[in-house]
C-alpha cells in the first residue's frame, strides 16, 4: 500500500526496479505518472502495469490523499521495509 498526500511524490526523480514488475492500483483518489518518459493520470478503479527496469515516479496534484495498492514480483522491498 502506498498513501500520497496531497502534493506528495513517490521521489524526487524517477526510479526502477531492475528485477521487479510492478502493478499498481489506484484505490483512492487520482495520480499523476511519468513512466519511461510518458505522462499518465491514473484515477481510481485504474491500474498500471510497470515492467522490470522501468524509470518511473508518481505524484498526487490533487487536494486530498490518494492511495494504491502495489505487487511487485518479485518482490522488490525485503518484508517489513516498506509500510
Amino acid at each position: 500500500m502506498m498513501r500520497l498526500d496531497a502534493g506528495q511524490a513517490t521521489g524526487d526523480t524517477a526510479e526502477d526496479h531492475s528485477e521487479s514488475d510492478q502493478v499498481l492500483l489506484v484505490l483512492d483518489g487520482r495520480i499523476e505518472g511519468e513512466i519511461d518518459g510518458n505522462r499518465l493520470s491514473v484515477c481510481k478503479d485504474e491500474f498500471v502495469i510497470i515492467p522490470a527496469g522501468i524509470k518511473h515516479r508518481f505524484s498526487n496534484r490533487e487536494n486530498e490523499a490518494a492511495l494504491t495498492f502495489n505487487v511487485y514480483a518479485a518482490p522488490a522491498y525485503p518484508p517489513g521495509s516498506k509500510g
